[in-house]
């Protein structure tokens, strides 16, 4: 008597356990059909150059050296002394090392990168001067000229942008951040010529 009354136990609790685990199984296998797939949006480029192609054989922002290079002018601008030769701007992190560094917005050099771009912006009296992230405006004071490093002006259109920019993906478009500008790919000529344009985001967005 009492071993068929374990048997039966036995079997109520197999039974049981065997539904359950059935029922798992179910459940499981109907959420998984039921499951959404989200897929991320891509964004489809023209071109697959780098921004900095142009700019490549140079040091990005943030490249390290252990001494000035041989020639670098001396400027000193808000108690700090940078070093500055052929478009590019060197600030002292230590006493033994320097860092390239954005040009800080009012800077002044007395003559312009040899590579430097003139741009011509309608509504503008003055013309600017690009370089390796820079845009130069040029100074007449008391007959001696300078060229003073400026925002970015809105519509400039550049071949290239120095290595250490950013990309954002905003409804599907990319943007290249660099020194807190935001740049967007244009094609210009006959198709296959590809410029950086500075854009109010506000606007473009």
């Amino acid at each position: 008597m009492k071993f068929a009354i374990l048997s039966g136990l036995i079997f109520t609790f197999c039974f049981h356990s065997f539904k359950t685990e059935a029922q798992r199984r179910v459940v499981t296998k109907k959420e998984i059909h039921t499951r959404k797939v989200v897929k991320r949006s891509q964004t489809v480029r023209r071109h697959h150059r780098a921004a900095h192609f142009h700019y490549r054989h140079l040091p990005k922002w943030g490249y390290r050296v252990k001494v000035a290079p041989e020639g670098a002018s001396v400027i000193v601008f808000k108690g700090v002394k940078y070093r500055f030769l052929n478009g590019m701007f060197y600030k002292p992190v230590s006493s033994r090392s320097f860092v390239v560094v954005a040009a800080p917005r009012g800077i002044k050099v007395t003559v312009l990168p040899k590579a430097s771009k003139k741009i011509v912006l309608a509504g503008k009296a003055r013309p600017y001067y690009y370089y390796y992230g820079t845009y130069y405006a040029k100074n007449v004071v008391h007959g001696i000229t300078n060229y003073e490093a400026v925002e970015a002006p809105i519509g400039a259109q550049v071949d290239a942008l120095p290595e250490g920019y950013k990309e954002l993906e905003i409804n599907e478009n990319v943007y290249y951040v660099l020194d807190n500008d935001y740049y967007k790919e244009v094609v210009t000529g006959s198709g296959d010529e590809v410029h950086y344009e500075v854009v109010n985001l506000t606007k473009s967005s």
